[in-house]
């Protein structure tokens, strides 16, 4: 009797394909946040928390996680959802922020209305495992893609419309 031959999905991208790992680290543990008590698949994921929360959350300083959370808004996976900066209240204590969390099927979205390129292409064959090019050299469509890369700032008007 012959086993099952494993069925292989399709490879799709994720959000973590379009940042570094210390980014995407912390987008994922505001993810994970945004997602946790109330979350219904339908409604936007709110972020609304405060740094040293998220810090605790990965193990790394405030700092880090301001920055990382700073570099997100820029590149639009994070947009906040109040006008006011971060402040300290009367106790002493931060305010939390409250961002809007953006997944990526909306961030792809909003690249291609932009039209800005929005995934990158794949280095590696994903049924072979064998590179896609020449080593060492940039790939004609990844160096596109890094120069689109970039310079690109997706859609704000799709991004905020779904809030």
């Amino acid at each position: 009797m012959s086993s099952p031959t494993p069925t292989r999905s399709k490879f799709e991208c994720h959000a973590r394909r379009h940042m570094s790992a210390t980014l995407y680290m912390t987008y994922d543990a505001i993810l994970a946040m945004a997602k946790s008590g109330q979350y219904t698949p339908d409604a936007p994921l709110v972020f609304y928390g405060r740094i040293s929360t998220v810090a605790n959350h990965t193990g790394r300083s405030r700092q880090t996680e301001s920055d990382n959370m700073s570099r997100l808004v820029s590149m639009r996976w994070l947009l906040p959802l109040d006008d006011k900066q971060p402040q300290q209240e009367d106790s002493g204590r931060w305010r939390p922020h409250m961002y809007r969390v953006v997944e990526h099927e909306l961030y792809v979205k909003a690249m291609k209305l932009a039209g800005k390129a929005s995934c990158k292409p794949f280095q590696y064959d994903p049924e072979t495992g064998e590179r896609v090019g020449e080593p060492g050299v940039l790939l004609p469509g990844l160096k596109k893609y890094r120069d689109e890369y970039r310079k690109s700032q997706p859609c704000q008007e799709v991004l905020s419309a779904s809030v």
